[in-house]
């Protein structure tokens, strides 16, 4: 490992981390095809509200994503709660967001994958997610950064369980004190990557109920300075 490098390979939870919902389009396009009245007075109207119904329920997500039905069941109740009286409006908007229609990178996002690539750091990726992660970073143009990708719905293990993350250090082949895990719960990401003895990094996302952890950040672009703390 380069003698200016504090970390040897940096490892990124995917929703709410690098992913998220920060394109208005699909939710208009959405808006346009709903058939029943609703209380959303434009798109952007609807995502916030998404997004904040997302952040007062997070908690309730903590563990999910051993099998495409864990995580798919939660989401329909998300979109239940945005469309209480039209529950076919809520079935259709579920199923466009099984297939990444919502889905969209953060404006950091690439920027940073961009710069630890290119400064030779092996990227990986530790998610609570359905199978169609697998489909979601290549329509977003990612996929291609990670040396290794472990989606609890495929490895039937979920985030804070020790084991999902003690397989990120076997596939990194590094110890665990030269991993950092970067993600947006503090408990299935900061909680769980500590317990195995990686550090972590919490990111707090615009737009949703702050969080508190020992280490935290509001950029992911201020990956370059920890990993490269020397410069």
């Amino acid at each position: 490992m380069a003698q200016n490098r504090r970390y040897h390979t940096v490892i990124f939870d995917i929703g709410g981390t690098l992913v998220g919902f920060e394109d208005d389009a699909p939710f208009a396009e959405f808006l346009n095809s709903v058939d029943a009245p609703h209380r959303f007075v434009s798109p952007a109207d609807l995502r916030l509200s998404m997004l904040h119904t997302l952040s007062l329920r997070r908690h309730e997500a903590v563990g999910l994503g051993l099998d495409d039905d864990s995580v798919n069941n939660w989401w329909l109740t998300i979109f239940n709660d945005l469309f209480p009286h039209s529950p076919h409006v809520a079935r259709r908007m579920w199923e466009l967001f099984k297939r990444n229609y919502f889905d969209s990178l953060f404006p950091d996002s690439l920027p940073i994958l961009e710069t630890l690539k290119r400064r030779g750091v092996p990227l990986g990726v530790v998610s609570n997610y359905g199978t169609h992660l697998l489909d979601l970073l290549p329509k977003l143009n990612i996929f291609d950064y990670f040396d290794f990708i472990i989606v609890s719905a495929i490895v039937g293990v979920t985030k804070p369980h020790p084991r999902i993350f003690q397989m990120a250090i076997e596939e990194a082949g590094v110890p665990a004190s030269q991993l950092l895990y970067v993600g947006d719960n503090p408990v299935d990401d900061v909680e769980g990557a500590n317990r195995v003895g990686i550090d972590a990094i919490l990111i707090n996302r615009p737009g949703r109920e702050p969080n508190i952890a020992p280490r935290m950040i509001e950029s992911l672009l201020e990956l370059e300075r920890i990993v490269f703390p020397e410069g």
